[in-house]
């Protein structure tokens, strides 16, 4: 009696009561966000809300909650209910008819709250069902006729297939049907609901397509919380406070995200777990600027037969391992003798202060040792965050190029046998020289930390972006206001992405921006590239115009 009192009164209640029956060989895990979705959804029972959109990642029971537990629940309470629900595909919405059919059934519903209706014989099947009440439950797909149908609410679980995100056909149709067919066929349009449940895929997707239009109440669920995109509605607000802060710890921790984000890349990531959806060939900076076409998916080799004229380095840095931190970024920018300028990525993860100095000093090394005088600077933004390991890595290169001489390691050796207030002035001094030439710390291998000894000392060009870029509103609008101003640039495809194991995260990055959780790489891309299309007295000289890239390859 307890159980049957508790269920009908709690949604969050009935779902777990009812797991076992619907998944036997699935332990229930249960979340935070089960919660809100549960909420939000008796208020649509309650009449609170009536046009409700839900964003939340895959893996995240909302077919289960929605789909299944809720028109169960439903006819607890009003038996006479009719729903239509659709998904993407018909297998999917009778998948969940049939599920929720099954837990009515089933003998835990039965026996917990002996329902006073029965099935109709004549109106039982997998994809409409009626019970005596004059309750109904039709399932259909996306584009289905339902004309002469109306009911007290729809679902729409899942209406746009990842992959038909990014084609204009397949968005056109789902949205025309939302429009034209599903929101009309509601018996008491003042009074009726409709919920629409989905991962965000593209910017015209379903959801995006009702929220523009208005009315509709938005729990936005990110993967990673992000404080200036947290969702307020009628009912609540997300419960989280820290940014990066988990959806789904107890399923999906920060190592399955991040393998998550690996296997996607940044840009399907950025939708279906963040719910940041970008168009696929970019927003702001498009695929076809900077690669071989409009998807950003072939990248450009090597330059052949050309030769280097100048080159600087560019690390946009972050001294942070922790999941959801922003990342460090670097790479090589050089104008090559074919005209073009080119973009190398050369590191884009999470580093430690230890490693941001390693990552630095090793990039100067090797490619200052391959290019000579062509690599003029490492560019880096004045005051950004990191800034102190790059000196660091600057003082440590100066550091390791000292040769102790025969008499210092002599020395070095003896005070080795003696503890440290023990050891003499020159002693001390002469150790101090010797340790130099090891490797700092374990991060470092032998081979790399040679040729840092062997490379020329690292010179430093810092630029301030206020002498450089009009300023925008916040890092975002920063960030965008710089890439506009280097867009010119980049619309002459005056430049090439190199192909690296990086370009691929790489220029996700670049096409997601500005709904992009890291801009990491855009950031690290401009100062790339500011030495080539901005003239400052602090940075190396004239834009370069058409006639120096033909002088160029006249050279």
């Amino acid at each position: 009696m307890f159980q049957e009192v508790e269920c009908r009164e709690s949604f969050p209640a009935f779902v777990c009561a009812g797991w076992d029956t619907i998944e036997p060989g699935t332990p229930l895990v249960w979340g935070r966000h089960m919660d809100a979705i549960c909420e939000h959804l008796e208020a649509v029972t309650t009449g609170q809300i009536k046009r409700l959109v839900i964003n939340v990642p895959p893996g995240h029971s909302k077919s289960s909650i929605v789909s299944v537990f809720w028109p169960a629940w439903m006819w607890l309470h009003r038996p006479d209910w009719r729903l239509l629900s659709a998904s993407g595909g018909m297998e999917l919405a009778i998948r969940d008819a049939t599920k929720a059919r099954f837990l009515m059934n089933s003998d835990w519903y039965q026996e917990t709250f002996e329902p006073t209706w029965e099935w109709s014989g004549d109106q039982n099947i997998k994809s409409f069902y009626q019970n005596t009440a004059r309750g109904e439950r039709k399932a259909v797909s996306v584009g289905s006729y339902v004309t002469g149908w109306r009911g007290d609410g729809g679902i729409l679980d899942d209406p746009l297939d990842a992959m038909d995100a990014y084609s204009e056909v397949a968005r056109n149709e789902a949205n025309k049907w939302l429009d034209e067919s599903f929101s009309s066929r509601l018996r008491d349009p003042q009074n009726g609901f409709i919920v629409i449940i989905m991962q965000r895929l593209h910017e015209d997707d379903p959801s995006g397509h009702v929220l523009a239009q208005g009315g509709y109440e938005h729990v936005m669920l990110p993967s990673y919380f992000e404080q200036d995109r947290r969702y307020q509605t009628s009912v609540g607000a997300d419960w989280r406070t820290q940014n990066g802060e988990l959806l789904f710890p107890e399923r999906f921790t920060a190592e399955v995200l991040e393998a998550e984000e690996r296997r996607m890349t940044t840009l399907p990531f950025a939708g279906q777990h963040q719910q940041r959806p970008s168009a696929a060939s970019g927003t702001i900076i498009k695929a076809e600027m900077l690669c071989r076409d409009d998807k950003g998916e072939s990248f450009w080799p090597w330059p052949q037969n050309t030769r280097i004229e100048e080159m600087y380095l560019s690390f946009d840095t972050a001294v942070s391992t922790n999941t959801g931190a922003d990342m460090t970024a670097g790479c090589a920018s050089f104008l090559a003798t074919d005209g073009f300028v080119y973009i190398y990525p050369v590191v884009l993860k999470r580093l430690d202060v230890n490693g941001v100095v390693r990552a630095c000093a090793l990039s100067w090394a090797m490619w200052k040792l391959r290019c000579l005088t062509d690599l003029k600077a490492l560019c880096i933004e004045e005051g950004a965050a990191g800034t102190p390991a790059i000196q660091e890595a600057r003082n440590l290169m100066a550091r390791a190029r000292i040769v102790p001489s025969a008499l210092e390691q002599a020395l070095a050796s003896h005070a080795l046998t003696k503890p440290d207030a023990a050891r003499t002035a020159e002693e001390s001094a002469a150790l101090r020289k010797v340790m130099a030439t090891q490797p700092p710390n374990d991060q470092w291998a032998q081979a790399e930390w040679n040729q840092v000894r062997q490379a020329p000392p690292m010179v430093l060009n810092t630029y301030r972006p206020g002498a450089l870029f009009t300023a925008g509103k916040g890092r975002k609008g920063d960030i965008v206001q710089r890439v506009n101003e280097v867009l010119p640039f980049l619309n002459g495809k005056n430049c090439r992405l190199v192909d690296t194991p990086t370009s691929r995260a790489w220029i996700g990055q670049l096409l997601a921006l500005p709904s992009g959780v890291h801009d990491d790489a855009v950031q690290s891309t401009i100062g790339g590239l500011i030495p080539f299309v901005k003239a400052s007295s602090d940075i190396r000289g004239p834009v370069i115009t058409r006639e120096r890239l033909e002088s160029v390859l006249i050279r």
